[in-house]
């Protein structure tokens, strides 16, 4: 029974409250191995999107084109909006100081 405890018990640097020098050493500790995973998992990340797996692997080479027609009247409709904000007077006073 006393091996058991001895095996589930925690290394004498992980006991808080016995002293600051601990405290700190476990903190810092639990910080490398948090920022170790982190950059563990950012780096798979970044593998798996550079080989496309994220988005389902799909060739985007055999997706269509968009449709022109909608193109040149969402291009008219933009320059008709642009005209008319143009023609508005935007006389406002404005801040001298400037």
């Amino acid at each position: 029974m006393n091996n058991s405890k001895k095996f589930l018990s925690l290394p004498h640097w992980m006991h808080f409250g016995e002293s600051p020098v601990a405290d700190w050493k476990t903190i810092f500790i639990f910080g490398i191995i948090c920022t170790l995973l982190l950059v563990a998992f950012d780096i798979s990340i970044f593998l798996n999107l550079d080989k496309n797996q994220m988005s389902g692997g799909e060739d985007t080479s055999t997706t269509q084109a968009p449709d022109e027609q909608k193109f040149a009247h969402t291009i008219i409709y933009y320059a008709d909006h642009t005209a008319s904000l143009d023609s508005l007077n935007l006389d406002v006073p404005r801040d001298p100081s400037l």
